[in-house]
């Protein structure tokens, strides 16, 4: 029967985990609240980790599987992680965030650091004559767009991106020379654009029919969509058209 004590134990419970994720735990002034998230691997028992200071003295160190937050001084600090077999961490990554910032790293054999600035500065955008003007960033981190901004969108049905590993055919979205890899589900990316007409290219290493995107404005409109096909490890490219602005620059008409 789920009777009060049962209740109160599973609420200290949720308690207790927000807490030690960070969610509701509370640093000193002065302090900075850094959360971290170690992943869980297939072999967890090969898994370990630390955290040390500029000085090279170690603050924290633990094992797989585990989320939590430090409260730091600003400063750098160092976090090691390492897997005693040699072969890494299964391609997860551990992650650390404070004032909005996210920093992750991989162990893809035995060892890998990271050095972490932890800082109280907020980045973002502090122009507001910027379409991405963010009212709550302290330091200006160079990511002001004073043309207009289109999100693209990107999907993968099977979840695995739109590279062939095996293959070894890239698969992912390209823009005047630049191109950005797709490596998951679903991805997203801002790309910074005078008003007029762009026309960009889509790369599917192997199975096309999985992936689909999207080009939308900062108002939320889906200004162009797109979809692949073919079968198994048949790969795909295509055009895709999309407007910044205003649709001024679009010729209408029948294309087929």
């Amino acid at each position: 029967m789920f009777n009060m004590y049962t209740k109160m134990a599973t609420a200290l419970g949720a308690f207790a985990l927000l807490f030690s994720t960070g969610a509701w735990a509370q640093c000193a002034d002065g302090e900075i609240a850094v959360d971290y998230v170690i992943p869980t691997t297939l072999y967890a028992s090969e898994v370990s980790w630390q955290l040390n200071d500029a000085a090279g003295n170690n603050l924290f160190s633990g094992l797989a599987g585990e989320a939590g937050t430090w409260c730091l001084a600003a400063g750098d600090y160092t976090f090691i992680g390492a897997d005693s077999f040699g072969d890494g961490w299964d391609g997860q990554n551990a992650t650390f965030t404070w004032n909005g910032l996210t920093t992750e790293v991989t162990v893809a054999a035995d060892v890998a650091s990271i050095v972490l600035a932890v800082s109280a500065d907020i980045p973002g955008c502090t122009d507001p004559a910027a379409a991405n003007y963010d009212e709550g960033a302290t330091v200006d981190d160079g990511s002001c767009c004073l043309d207009n901004i289109i999100t693209i969108n990107t999907f993968d049905s099977f979840g695995d991106g739109w590279s062939f590993g095996s293959g070894g055919a890239w698969g992912g979205f390209i823009l005047n020379g630049d191109s950005t890899e797709i490596t998951g589900s679903a991805e997203s990316f801002d790309l910074c654009l005078p008003e007029g007409c762009y026309t960009a290219q889509i790369s599917l290493g192997a199975y096309g029919e999985e992936a689909s995107w999207q080009a939308v404005d900062a108002a939320g409109n889906v200004i162009n969509s797109g979809s692949g096909f073919g079968r198994g490890g048949t790969t795909f490219a295509a055009a895709f058209f999309f407007f910044a602005g205003s649709d001024a620059c679009v010729v209408a008409g029948c294309n087929d």
